[in-house]
């Protein structure tokens, strides 16, 4: 079987057709904004226990905090809420860039 020859500056596309060796993109500078307005700080996981039925008011789970870790186990609204509040009045504004 005859080889295709390749034109000098391109390869081929999965789809075989050609395309150019260096793409004519212009780069912009990618720069993240240092204020950002969820900061890592506030953030929180929530898992809920399997017998968790919010719905129905049954709140069993666990709550971490992504920056530091602490943690707490909790079996009702009204105490994850309270736990939340106690964290975020902890947590320094700006301490990561937020505003």
């Amino acid at each position: 079987m005859a080889r295709r020859s390749r034109q000098a500056g391109s390869r081929p596309n999965r789809d075989r057709t050609q395309t150019p060796r260096r793409a004519t993109a212009t780069h912009t500078s990618l720069m993240l904004d240092p204020l950002t307005t969820y900061p890592a700080t506030g953030a929180y996981v929530v898992q809920l226990h399997r017998e968790a039925k919010p719905e129905k008011g049954l709140w069993i789970g666990r709550v971490e905090h992504v920056t530091t870790g602490a943690h707490h186990e909790f079996t009702s609204g009204e105490s994850l809420i309270a736990w939340l509040l106690t964290q975020a009045s902890n947590v320094q504004p700006g301490a990561d860039g937020a505003r």
